[in-house]
């Protein structure tokens, strides 16, 4: 059965695209949160940051009613996995996708390993986990490699062109890693465009311009050359492309809205 979900109240509708927020965009619990986001977004994307914590998830924390809101999900994967165990890895990330079987997620967002010296190191780590992740009749695409700051975008995307995944754009993370590398001016670089034919998520927030301030900041905080970055970059995607504002404050998340809104109608 294809999971559907109702068109998005009209306040915040981006017309014509799918529209995801992350599980947490007020302090409660995972329910009362998609049951606030029901009626607002298209999709949600489950945060399990935390391995121990998403791995002990029971149905108190995941209640069968989650089922019945007319939502289409996704799942982030842990932050903290071991990637010295790449196989064991796969394995309990397959074991906390089952827990969210009954949703029917589609896809889920993995962070790389960044800790390692060479590019074939890090595709070899996960090969390893893709397939135990396999193991468990889970498919390659449905597993999206995000960027991350630490990496050059293009590495991930030939990871994940070696091993059969997908890919999540994350826009603050390339902007951070632009820093990082000392690439600044009026006009920024695209990232690669193997990257962006293989991305089916697409992460929008602005960085703080320190990681005091964290980087999970409105749309608004952009500077100038880094909005006009953003506005060229979701221009380009398709109609099945899925924007999430990630962003964990609902008013943070509406402040956004106006600037995803004037990005996609650049076509």
């Amino acid at each position: 059965m294809n999971r559907t979900s109702a068109a998005p109240n009209a306040e915040y509708a981006v017309s014509g695209r799918i529209l995801a927020a992350p599980s947490w965009v007020f302090p409660a619990s995972l329910h009362e949160n998609c049951m606030f986001l029901a009626e607002k977004v298209q999709e949600v994307g489950v945060l399990c940051y935390a391995q121990a914590d998403s791995l002990a998830y029971g149905q108190a924390d995941l209640p069968l009613q989650l089922a019945s809101l007319p939502l289409r999900w996704h799942v982030h994967l842990p932050l903290d996995l071991d990637w010295s165990k790449p196989v064991l890895a796969g394995h309990n990330c397959a074991a906390i996708m089952r827990k969210f079987a009954f949703l029917e997620a589609r896809m889920a967002v993995l962070h790389p390993p960044k800790n390692f010296a060479a590019a074939k190191d890090i595709t070899d780590k996960l090969a390893l986990f893709a397939q135990s992740w396999q193991e468990h009749n889970l498919k390659p695409d449905a597993l999206l490699l995000e960027n991350v700051p630490e990496q050059n975008p293009a590495i991930t995307a030939r990871a994940a062109a070696a091993i059969g995944c997908s890919l999540c754009f994350d826009l603050s993370h390339y902007i951070l890693y632009l820093r990082k590398n000392g690439v600044q001016g009026h006009t920024l670089p695209m990232p690669p465009e193997q990257f962006l034919a293989m991305t089916r998520i697409v992460h929008l927030c602005a960085p703080g311009v320190n990681s005091a301030e964290g980087h999970h900041l409105p749309l608004t905080e952009l500077t100038e050359a880094e909005a006009a970055l953003g506005a060229r970059i979701c221009a380009g995607f398709g109609q099945k492309t899925v924007f999430m504002l990630e962003l964990f404050n609902w008013k943070d998340y509406v402040a956004s809205l106006p600037i995803l809104r004037e990005w996609l109608a650049l076509k």
